[in-house]
């Protein structure tokens, strides 16, 4: 999903971005069968590079809630023993907080 997000970002396509969100959204509210809270996590994580990455192409989206989102996705991931995704997590906070410095994330 972050070779896609990248990908569409170099392309400046920010109609890629949206059908990913889309996916992603749908996703997380459908979920799949034998889904647990781990794919949450990722999926959570993956909606928040997307957005992340659709704000920093675009210029508008606010960023605050991504924060909360990320530290729950990587508290999931640490509680589970996942220690390389809650990482993930952590690395696009830093991100966040890099490129918005004054949001609350």
């Amino acid at each position: 999903m972050a070779v896609e997000a990248q990908q569409a970002e170099g392309d400046r396509n920010a109609a890629q971005l949206a059908r990913m969100e889309t996916r992603l959204r749908r996703r997380l509210t459908t979920g799949e069968p034998g889904d647990n809270p781990l794919d949450w996590a990722v999926d959570q994580i993956n909606l928040a590079q997307v957005q992340l990455t659709r704000m920093r192409l675009t210029g508008r989206g606010e960023a605050g809630h991504l924060g909360l989102v990320l530290v729950e996705a990587a508290e999931t991931a640490r509680e589970l023993g996942a220690g390389l995704i809650a990482d993930r997590a952590d690395q696009l906070l830093a991100a966040v907080r890099q490129t918005f410095p004054s949001s609350p994330a």
